[in-house]
């Protein structure tokens, strides 16, 4: 827990500090979004399983054991997968909105590569993605069936996704942004409490 955290923390420094900060390059939405949305969903399996269910490190004497059950930690990365597409988005959000003022002050992040339209676009894929995750996650027993009342989002990740695509103004669409995480994680939540009682 130490070690993962420390990573975590540092990762955190880093993002604004030194003369290349993460926030600076197109790593910003890879970075944030392994930290906040993998980390953190990892975090809460890890301290809620037996710790050679996932990476165990141990000291045995004059001995480090250290052990990864590479299996189940990929499984664990693919049940997260919906947290950390919409973390994405929200840093990938932002920087649709500033690509402008990113570009006269020196910020060359993702969008600085692949422009707005590709960004808009690359948004609303990894939205969207969310969905088939969920599909996969039943199917491969990680949710319980019921977590497939995250689709009740739907609605309101296509009206922002159209709201993105017609402004990208900030103080416009920046909070709809936020909306697609709440909504989705609220139906999904629900979904999965559903599913503890069935």
């Amino acid at each position: 827990m130490l070690a993962i955290s420390v990573l975590f923390i540092l990762i955190g420094i880093l993002y604004t500090y030194g003369p290349f900060p993460i926030s600076r390059l197109p790593l910003g939405e890879l970075l944030s979004s392994l930290v906040l949305g993998f980390g953190n969903f990892f975090l809460t399996v890890y301290v809620n399983v037996p710790a050679d269910q996932l990476v165990d490190l141990r000291f045995d004497g004059p001995l480090m054991l250290f052990q990864l059950n590479w299996l189940n930690v990929i499984l664990v990365f693919v049940a997260s997968l919906p947290t950390v597409f919409l973390i994405a988005n929200l840093m990938l959000m932002n920087n649709i909105c500033d690509y402008t003022v990113d570009l006269e002050n020196g910020r060359h992040t993702l969008i600085s590569y692949i422009g707005q339209k590709r960004g808009i676009q690359l948004y609303q894929l990894s939205a969207y993605s969310c969905y088939v995750v969920i599909i996969v996650g039943i199917g491969l027993k990680l949710y319980p069936w019921p977590a497939a009342l995250a689709f009740a989002s739907g609605p309101t990740l296509l009206r922002n996704g159209f709201a993105l695509q017609k402004s990208q103004e900030k103080r416009v669409v920046f909070g709809t942004a936020v909306q697609n995480l709440i909504v989705f994680n609220g139906f999904w939540l629900v979904g999965m409490l559903i599913g503890l009682y069935l």
